[in-house]
């Protein structure tokens, strides 16, 4: 029996990960104002709030595009009996999860863009991961934002989100990732018991979870928006 908490995957290590490989503010703050932009061209007549969906829905079609990529070629290594089993859980899940969460919060780093296109580095990447971290553990049966009876896109979400943040972002992020990695590693330990073979996730499960995390991310920010 495959033991969890040897298994267990560091919340610190995801972070580090997704830092390092997540495509930078200035970078994203550009794109975002770009595809605004372009928007405004084709729609001059649409209101603020009206282009910024629009934008929002395009970026993430785009990025649940992508993000069939991360699962494909980590997902052969459960391939191989036995090693391969082991492999799967300790470096295949581990590049699975890293590739999905940056294709997610680099989605979400541009959505909070397109909506709060002035807002400081740190903060709006912050406010990045809590969302595609939150929207992960909600399409994963996890957890919700504030607890088991808040959806991340409700008003109440919104409120809970916006004063995680408030009192320390960085501390919110870490705890984002944390929960993440636990309910990842325990997918692995689930699916490669039973059947000896596959990582946790594949091509299809990452394009539906990366819209449904845009779908819910996109939905928090016009509520955001509306009740500023």
């Amino acid at each position: 029996m495959v033991d969890i908490a040897s298994t267990s995957f560091d919340g610190n290590l995801l972070e580090k990960a997704v830092r390092k490989i997540a495509r930078s503010s200035d970078e994203t703050q550009k794109l975002a104002r770009r595809r605004l932009a372009q928007a405004r061209t084709k729609a001059p007549g649409a209101s603020d709030l009206d282009l910024q969906s629009r934008v929002a829905k395009t970026i993430v079609r785009g990025h649940t595009l992508r993000s069939g990529v991360a699962g494909g070629g980590t997902g052969l290594i459960g391939a191989v009996p036995g090693v391969g089993t082991v492999a799967a859980i300790s470096a295949g899940v581990t590049a699975d999860v890293i590739l999905q969460m940056k294709v997610n919060v680099d989605m979400c780093h541009a959505l909070v863009y397109v909506f709060k296109p002035d807002m400081e580095p740190e903060e709006a990447f912050s406010l990045a991961v809590t969302l595609a971290s939150y929207g992960t553990l909600e399409k994963q049966g996890a957890r919700k934002v504030g607890g088991a009876a808040t959806r991340l896109a409700s008003q109440a979400g919104v409120r809970v989100l916006r004063q995680q943040l408030r009192g320390s972002a960085l501390l919110a992020t870490k705890q984002a990732f944390k929960r993440v990695g636990i309910v990842f590693t325990r997918k692995a330990v689930e699916k490669a018991i039973p059947f000896g073979v596959g990582a946790v996730i594949s091509s299809g499960v990452n394009a539906g979870l990366t819209t449904y995390v845009g779908r819910e991310a996109r939905k928090w920010l016009e509520l955001d928006a509306v009740m500023e």
